[in-house]
């Protein structure tokens, strides 16, 4: 979903050149190196229905266009991190709702970009909110991309058939994502995303290898938002329930570049 066949993550490590460059926010400074190496981490992922013209209000840009399902159905996407291991970054988990679009599609054709990614090379997603669960993850995330990054509470529960995140704050439960899993096999997979980032929208790569199981076939996930403003912030998109595919994933690699491309926002 929003992905297309990259090259092996052993040849992205090999031949990659890296940058070390200080981020600084606030008076806290980051050393990284770019792209930021991922060497291991999971995640679970899954699309909801929500009526495109609610779904519009959450972009930054006219440039941004909703993927549709259907004319008039827009997509919103919850998807659940678990980073174990990085080259200068410590573990941290992490939420991230985002919305599914193009940037300045001729025409905003519905369903063909979620069923032929690789057709489609404008196709990405734009990040709503982005909590996590150390200062780190978050003032990288907010020096280098200005993604929309907080530092929260957020955990992981697992079954022998599901695997379930819940992001909280305060103490009060936002939301809860629970994935059903599947049987994955290894893929090569980029992901594209949409930050704006001054007076433009900047188009930024992430390079993975992993264990992937994804499906657009309806079910297999169950979205719970809690009583928490935030939530009820997020009830008012309308999300529909029923999840359009979900994507589970044990275990990946990946390289994470800066920000790649200045577009019009």
């Amino acid at each position: 979903m929003i992905s297309r066949p990259a090259a092996p993550i052993a040849e992205l490590f090999s031949g990659q050149p890296f940058t070390r460059i200080d981020v600084e926010v606030g008076n806290r400074t980051h050393s990284v190196e770019l792209p930021q190496r991922y060497y291991d981490f999971g995640f679970i992922m899954a699309h909801f229905p929500a009526p495109s013209w609610k779904v519009r209000r959450l972009l930054p840009s006219r440039h941004l266009q909703p993927v549709m399902v259907v004319p008039g159905l827009a997509l919103v996407s919850i998807a659940a991190f678990e980073y174990r291991d990085m080259e200068d970054l410590e573990p941290y988990n992490e939420v991230a709702v985002m919305v599914p679009v193009r940037h300045d599609p001729a025409i905003n054709v519905p369903l063909l970009p979620l069923l032929f990614t690789e057709a489609y090379k404008d196709l990405g997603f734009y990040i709503h909110c982005l909590p996590v669960t150390t200062q780190q993850a978050c003032d990288v995330g907010v020096g280098l991309w200005n993604f929309p990054k907080t530092v929260e509470t957020i955990t992981f529960m697992e079954s022998p058939t599901t695997r379930e995140c819940q992001w909280s704050r305060d103490g009060n439960v936002i939301l809860t994502l629970e994935v059903r899993k599947g049987s994955p096999r290894t893929r090569a997979i980029s992901y594209v995303a949409y930050p704006r980032k001054d007076d433009a929208i900047v188009r930024t790569l992430d390079q993975t290898r992993g264990q992937y199981f994804q499906t657009l076939f309806p079910g297999g996930a169950r979205l719970r938002l809690g009583a928490h403003p935030l939530a009820d912030e997020l009830r008012k998109i309308g999300m529909i329930p029923l999840a359009f595919g979900r994507t589970y994933v044990p275990h990946a690699q990946s390289l994470l570049h800066g920000p790649w491309e200045r577009l019009a926002a």
